[in-house]
């Protein structure tokens, strides 16, 4: 804000400032994860079962993750019988597994999850959806060149190489992913 960011990749739109633009760069439709040989949870009427029967291991009280979940939690009307709030991504997936649990969470971070991730299996949201969309900020009038350059870039080496080795690592999770465009 104080002219020395000339394009911002960022998760909130930052829609307080009206001289700002604002571009989709990609989404992300979060995935139900589960420990891996656990039933397909695949109906609403099993997605409804598994928040009152497992714990749900979720974000910290301040992760804008967490707070889409907790949303979509009570557009269901469901409260979880018991949940273990963490800080990193690892930790989540990891006690996903260990403790026979669940969590709403977006691609990326079960990616970042690392080896945790071969652990759980992870399925569309039955009957919902919860995105995370990444946006491109600029100013309005600077750097319009610069940041078609950095959108084309960022977009190019998600879909060319990140979405590729995300592919190998865990298959089926890049559809998931959205990129405009591409």
């Amino acid at each position: 804000m104080s002219e020395k960011i000339d394009v911002l990749l960022s998760p909130y739109p930052i829609k307080d400032e009206e001289e700002l633009e604002r571009e989709v760069l990609f989404q992300e439709d979060f995935v139900l994860v589960v420990k891996k040989g656990h039933e397909p949870i695949i109906s609403e009427e099993a997605f409804q079962t598994l928040i009152i029967s497992r714990p749900l291991i979720e974000y910290n009280q301040d992760s804008s993750d967490r707070i889409q979940a907790d949303r979509l939690l009570r557009s269901l009307g469901q409260k979880p019988a018991l949940h273990t709030s963490v800080s990193t991504s690892y930790l989540v997936v990891g006690l996903v597994s260990q403790l026979d649990g669940w969590s709403l969470i977006p691609p990326f971070n079960l990616w970042a999850a690392g080896l945790s991730s071969s652990e759980v299996d992870f399925y569309p949201i039955p009957g919902r959806s919860l995105t995370r969309t990444y946006w491109m900020v600029r100013k309005q009038i600077r750097n319009h060149a610069l940041s078609q350059l950095v959108g084309e870039i960022t977009k190019k080496v998600l879909t060319e190489r990140f979405l590729v080795k995300m592919e190998r690592q865990l298959p089926g999770l890049s559809r998931f992913i959205h990129v405009p465009g591409k």
